[in-house]
């Protein structure tokens, strides 16, 4: 039965299953939904990172695996939010709006254990409960939310059923993608991206046994995609400093310089660091330039850990100019990173297309910026973690219109392990989250969904002419 077939005052409908208010905060799970309740409604209120919100809460007395339940229902909350916003429009006679104050993300975090997680739906329903009655507007709305979770577990086939995998994305984002990429390339990716990715690491030259060693997959760059998705810092060879996390599409852009054992080499937007990490690990006399203390601290740590130097600078690039020109520039703009909506759920909806075009103009500037540092004759990066045409491909065209001295490159199948499938027809690369990078050996159809998925990037190298 649809809610819209009947009114709000009717009786509740009888159930198999008894939902219960528990009554108590004390409740086991309740605090995770209530932690997973708040960082939901700071991301979608408030326009806050989800990763950020996360990592501020690590270290406070929850026990852990009411953390790992907490981060599973925000992070599932954000990424199927387009799915479940039209599965409750469907069972609801008119949206709550802002009158109803936490009342929808309480729905929107219930259904999202409700349909797609394993989680037994009396627990969902009855604590979602007890947390509308402790919101001094949603709890006005308490039977209209006990009225549409009942329903939902009741019509869950169903509504699983009626899904489209690009219901998923904001309107913008589907609009722009069908144009970019085509209709069908554009649901591929949404439904890669409805699934929580597994992990890559890069691993340091000298240390290129941990495929066998966690139970990875040895990708054709080298990456080693985990199986495992348990605490990254508990993983064998984390504390060590051998590898660290980062995500197969990022660790191509610095692989791009070539050998650059001994050679100069700045990193331009370089934190969190993993591409510095690349390139100090082979070698490199890496400067590492970025213009948040925040994250230029993170970058340290990382450096830290792995036991790796770089020359750490923070400073806006387009103030700052080096005392000597590098071999190498790599040079990874800020963008609006929806290609990084896989690892980054929250992305789909903190961006706009008008936030895309401020960008654009940034990543042009810093590119022509950029350019001064390099030796005549020496190689230059330009990448962006993004999927939006443009914030990569048209970067192209603004290279000939503005007759910067850079010539493109092409880049070479060899130079990515043979994963030519990311090659575009000019040699620059465009990589997707529908990119399947097979480890050598592997059959097409073996565990589809462990080797499906890579970030969004977009890719090129130039060399600076004479």
């Amino acid at each position: 039965m649809n809610l819209k077939d009947c009114t709000l005052s009717d009786k509740p409908q009888k159930s198999n299953t008894p939902f219960k208010s528990s009554k108590s905060k004390g409740t086991p799970g309740y605090d995770a939904r209530k932690r997973a309740l708040d960082v939901v409604a700071r991301v979608l209120d408030e326009g806050q990172p989800l990763e950020y919100l996360l990592d501020r809460n690590n270290d406070d007395a929850m026990p852990a695996n009411d953390r790992a339940l907490a981060r599973a229902i925000a992070a599932t909350t954000l990424r199927r939010k387009g799915q479940i916003d039209r599965a409750l429009g469907s069972l609801m006679q008119k949206p709550l709006g802002r009158r109803g104050g936490g009342a929808m993300h309480i729905l929107r975090i219930a259904a999202a254990q409700i349909l797609f997680m394993e989680v037994p739906d009396h627990a969902s329903v009855s604590i979602a409960m007890d947390i509308a009655k402790s919101d001094h507007k949603a709890r006005h709305f308490s039977k209209l939310i006990n009225g549409v979770l009942r329903a939902m577990t009741r019509q869950k086939e169903a509504l699983l059923a009626d899904m489209k995998a690009r219901d998923i994305l904001p309107e913008w984002l589907a609009r722009t993608w069908d144009n970019a990429y085509g209709r069908s390339t554009c649901d591929a990716m949404a439904s890669a991206l409805s699934h929580e990715p597994y992990l890559d690491i890069s691993v340091k030259p000298e240390a290129s046994d941990y495929a066998d060693k966690l139970g990875g997959e040895l990708l054709p760059n080298g990456s080693v995609r985990l199986k495992s998705r348990g605490m990254v810092s508990d993983l064998v060879g984390f504390k060590e400093g051998d590898w660290w996390v980062q995500d197969m599409a990022a660790s191509l852009a610095p692989a791009l310089l070539g050998d650059v054992s001994g050679k100069r080499v700045a990193d331009l937007c370089a934190a969190p660091g993993g591409k510095s990490a690349y390139l100090a690990a082979r070698g490199a006399n890496v400067t590492a330039v970025d213009v948040s203390a925040e994250r230029l601290k993170r970058l340290d740590e990382n450096l830290n850990r792995l036991q790796l130097s770089a020359d750490v600078i923070e400073a806006d690039i387009e103030k700052w100019m080096p005392d000597a020109l590098y071999d190498c520039v790599l040079l990874d703009a800020p963008c609006s990173a929806t290609g990084t909506a896989r690892r980054h759920p929250d992305i789909l909806w903190l961006k706009s297309p008008e936030l895309v075009e401020r960008l654009v103009l940034v990543q042009r500037s810093l590119l022509k910026r950029a350019v001064d540092f390099l030796k005549p004759g020496g190689t230059f990066v330009f990448c962006t973690c993004s999927l939006q045409p443009e914030e990569g491909e048209a970067i192209l065209d603004f290279v000939k219109q503005e007759a910067l001295p850079l010539e493109l490159i092409p880049i070479m199948p060899q130079e990515l392990g043979g994963f030519s499938d990311i090659l575009r027809p000019d040699g620059s690369i465009r990589t997707r989250p529908d990119n399947r990078p097979l480890a050598q050996g592997v059959s097409p159809v073996a565990n589809d969904l462990f080797f499906a998925g890579l970030d969004g990037f977009f890719m090129a190298k130039f060399q600076k002419n004479n």
